[in-house]
Formats: structure tokens, sequence, C-alpha cells
């Protein structure tokens, strides 16, 4: 309910400003002096803003506020406050046409510190009363235009999008490509821009910029575990093996705080053991692993061998044994409890063991043989036999093998050995690499690097990792490398008021005091792990 004073104050001045005067004389004067009123204009708001408050509205209540709205604007033309309010109203008409009173808004009140849903609302407004293509894209033309200078780099990326899927709908890829990028440029964390540049212009995306991207998506949403092992695979891709172990580790922390009552699934803790083997410092982390699987009550050959070959590496020669002692015990145990058929380690793994965990020619050849007796069609049993085959110089038995299950990185092992018998030393080379760069960092390309040492080459990657890592940490401010933080110690949020005690009927203010204490920027976005949306719980006493 009004109170009946503001409101016959706000009804006389609005009458006395909109409604029309019988006398020219009159309308002549009040032309040459412009009413102002800022209490009044408040008041105004008020109304307006009450009736616009509701969560259903007519069009003649739409009308109604905005009415209010626009007075309140004519008596005090310094009410910013008031826009952001007019354009959300107006962009709930259905009815009505309030497309030139919002472009006129949305140019007074886009600047760097517009709200994004508002401008949003506003332009989505315009976009849906346009019909045709060619008059979306003249106002999204001059729109970009308008806000280019605006300071408020993430809404012009958001035009440039919209503008530039517009352009990309009609094939005009140059065009929409110099959208994007400009997108991109202007708003780094812009995901919709880099997914479209990577679709129109693959080549112009350098692997480090979709390593940066991720890198940027992760800090964004610290808690989102496919872009945390994106990051992790790509960076491994990469060979940079110190990130990726970094990154891994990040993922398992991430996968136990998020899911606490399941366990590391293989897909993290296997590639996070390999990436550990394959560095200087984080060898031993390999052990810790495989120890954490044990514990769970799991056995897993990989992880296992890795444990080894890292203890090797390290020195610790005696655990290194103890723990490829403890793996045949078990697989000897488990085939004499169950025939040729081993419990929790089937015939391809145990074959897999010997060719590379543990090299056994003999064993290799007589586990490649049952493999692939029991699955003739499957190629990495194929593969493995043919490698067995080579590692007991039966290459003559392994061509036709290799020939028939080419592809896999084990086959290309396979093959450059029986090309390194013949003789073709640089056709080897060529195959190592290549085998190398399917899998690298894997047991398999460790052994593909020593024959390419044997040959006197060197395995030169397609993408440089010290000259990636070097743009990396040019290009961000922040650490590469991510560390897992609980959310709770992420950020604090306190709600400051003045007092506690308060009379009826009286306004009173406050202020939300958000503090972030992660080491990294903390970002605001629709998909980030704080989106903007703030809800306050109070409990209210007193009579």
């Amino acid at each position: 309910m009004l109170k009946s004073k503001v409101f016959l104050t706000s009804f006389l001045l609005f009458s006395s400003c909109f409604l029309p005067f019988s006398s020219a004389r009159t309308r002549d004067y009040l032309e040459g002096r412009r009413l102002f009123s800022p209490s009044v204009a408040a008041n105004f708001y008020e109304i307006a803003y009450e009736i616009g408050g509701e969560d259903e509205l007519s069009a003649a209540e739409i009308q109604q506020a905005m009415v209010f709205f626009r007075a309140a604007m004519a008596l005090d033309n310094r009410a910013k406050y008031i826009l952001p309010d007019m354009i959300k109203l107006a962009s709930r008409s259905h009815e009505n046409d309030y497309s030139k009173i919002i472009y006129e808004m949305l140019l007074g009140y886009i600047d760097e510190s517009a709200d994004l849903e508002v401008a949003r609302s506003g332009i989505s407004y315009l976009l849906d009363r346009l019909n045709t293509r060619d008059e979306k894209e003249a106002f999204l033309a001059e729109l970009l235009i308008s806000v280019n200078n605006s300071g408020n780099n993430v809404l012009i990326s958001e035009v440039a999008t919209l503008f530039g899927l517009l352009k990309a709908e009609k094939a005009d890829h140059k065009t929409a490509i110099e959208l994007f990028l400009k997108a991109y440029n202007d708003n780094r964390y812009n995901s919709l821009a880099f997914e479209k540049l990577t679709e129109l212009a693959p080549d112009q995306i350098k692997p480090v910029m979709y390593l940066e991207h991720l890198r940027r998506l992760l800090s964004e949403n610290p808690f989102d575990i496919d872009t945390a092992t994106a990051f992790a695979d790509y960076a491994m891709q990469l060979q940079l093996y110190d990130i990726a172990a970094d990154a891994y580790k990040y993922c398992a922390d991430l996968f136990t705080y998020l899911y606490p009552s399941k366990e590391l699934p293989d897909s993290i803790y296997i590639p996070w053991s390999i990436s550990c083997y394959n560095t200087r410092r984080n060898q031993y982390q390999c052990l810790q692993i495989a120890k954490d699987v044990r514990q769970s009550g799991r056995f897993d050959i990989l992880a296992e061998s890795l444990a080894a070959r890292a203890a090797a590496k390290i020195g610790d020669s005696i655990q290194s044994q103890q723990i490829f002692d403890a793996v045949e015990a078990r697989m000897k145990k488990s085939a004499e409890s169950a025939g040729v058929r081993l419990s929790q380690v089937s015939n391809q793994q145990a074959a897999w063991f010997y060719c590379f965990g543990r090299p056994d020619a003999a064993e290799a050849l007589d586990w490649a043989n049952k493999a692939y007796s029991k699955e003739p069609n499957s190629p990495s049993a194929a593969s493995l036999l043919a490698y067995a085959l080579v590692m007991n110089s039966q290459f003559d038995w392994a061509q036709p093998v290799v020939d028939n299950y080419s592809g896999g990185q084990i086959s290309a092992l396979a093959k450059a050995e029986i090309q390194i018998a013949a003789d073709q030393k640089q056709s080897a080379i060529e195959t190592l690499n290549v085998a190398i760069d399917t899998k690298p960092g894997s047991l398999e390309a460790e052994r593909a690097g020593q024959l390419l040492t044997q040959l006197g080459a060197d395995y030169i990657p397609a993408v440089d990792p010290d000259i990636t890592l070097l743009t990396l940490r040019n290009n961000f401010r922040y650490r590469v490398r991510p560390i897992f933080v609980k959310p709770e110690k992420m950020l604090s949020v306190r709600l400051n008021m003045r007092g506690s005690k308060f009379s009826y009927g009286k306004d009173f203010g406050g202020t939300v005091g958000i503090t972030n204490n992660y080491s990294e920027a903390l970002l605001v976005s629709q998909t980030a792990m704080l989106t903007g949306q703030i809800r306050i719980d109070a409990e209210v006493s007193g009579d």
C-alpha cells in the first residue's frame, strides 16, 4: 500500500511534468524551465520499483511502472541507478515495443561496472524484436562500435561473439574469425569464442594456447573435474611432466573431495604415476600411488610396474626388486589356483608386464601366445604377440602379425625392431618417433627412446616442451601448476551492518564483504564457481 502523502506529492509533480496543458503560455514557460527534484525522483523510483517487482506483470502494469521510471529520470537526470531496473522491466514486455527506449538506456548504462545480466537482457530483447539476419547484423555492428570504448571488455567480447556467430552462419568465415579473435582477446575466458576459433581456424590455435585456455577454465571453476583432467591430460601429451604431475595430484585431491566414498579411478592415478615417473623430483610419488592403490584393496599391474621402475631410478634397487617379486608371486599364486586364468591379472596384462614392466623374452612369448589364442581378433593382443616374437628374435613370424595389426604404439615398436634387424636405420628412426608421439611418457615410449639412442638419433617432439613451458610462464601472472584448496578456505564472506537494532519501518543498509584467501583470482561468471548470486540468511526478532 503506497503512503497517501508520498503518492499525493508524487502525483502532483508527475501531473505537472507529463499531463497535457491547456494553456500554451504555461507550456512555453515549462519548456524554458526544467523541473529538478531528486527526492521526488526517488519517490517515483520507489513506486515504479514496487509496481514492477512482481513476478507476473500485465502489459498495463509494465507500462505504468515505466511511466514512473521515466518521470524519475526526467526529475533527476543524474539518477543512473534507475537505468538497470528500467532495462530489466522493459525487457519483460511482450505486448509493447520498448526497443528504442531500451537501446537508448543501454548506451547510457553500459560502462566498465555495468551489470552483465542487465545488459544481456536488453540486448536479447532487441535482437528478438528484429526480423531479419541483416537487421540483427546491422544492430550488432552498431552496438559493437558504441560499446567498444566502454571499458567493459567482457560485454564487448560477448557482443563480438554474437556478431561472429551470425557471420559464421552466413559462411563468412573470414569476418567470423576476426570477430571471434577480438572476442577472445577482449576476454580470455570466453569459451564459446575459443571453441568457434578451434572450429573455424584450427591452424591458428597453437598447443600452448589450448593449454592456456584449459588452465583459465580451471581457474574460473576450480571444482570442474572434467576441466582439471583435460588440463592434466594435455600437459602430459605435450610432455610437460612436472606440470602434469601436479595437475593430476590436483585431480586426485579434487576427486576425493567431490566423491569421498569412491575410490580414485585409474584414469587419474595411472597418468599421474606416468607423469611422476618422467620427472626428476616426483619419481618417489609412483611408489606412494601404488601403495595407496594396494591399500584400497586393488591390484594394478601397471601402477606396480611404474613403482618398481621408479624405485630403480631413484637408486632403491632393493625396493624395486621387492615390488617386482611381489607382482610375480601374485601372478604365480593366481595361476596355480585358477589354471592359466589369472585372478585380477589378464593374459594380456601378464604379457605386457614381461614385455615392458620386467622384460623377460620367454615369459613374454608364453603369455602373449595365451592372450592371442584367447582373443585372436584383439589388436592389442596381436601387438603384444608381435613384440614378444621380436624379443625372441623371431622376426619372420612377427612381420605378418605387424602387417595385419598396425597402428598402435606396441605394434610400431615391433615394426621398428624388425626394421633395425633388416638394417633399415632411417625407417626405424621414423617409426620410433611415431611410436613415442603416440603415447609419450609410457614405458613403451621409454623403450623406443632407448632404441633411438642405440641408433645414434634423438627424439624431437613435434612441440618443444621447453618453449611451451616458457611461453606458458610468460603469459600467466599466477602459477601455472594448480594447487587444490577447499572452497571453505578459498574465501570468507561477511555481512557488515551498522548496529543490530533497527526501528520498525525505518530503512537500514549493509554491505557484503567477500575476501579472497586463494592464491589466484576468484572469477565471477555464469560458468564459474562464483556465479554472482548471493543469499543472505538472517534471524529477525522483536516487535
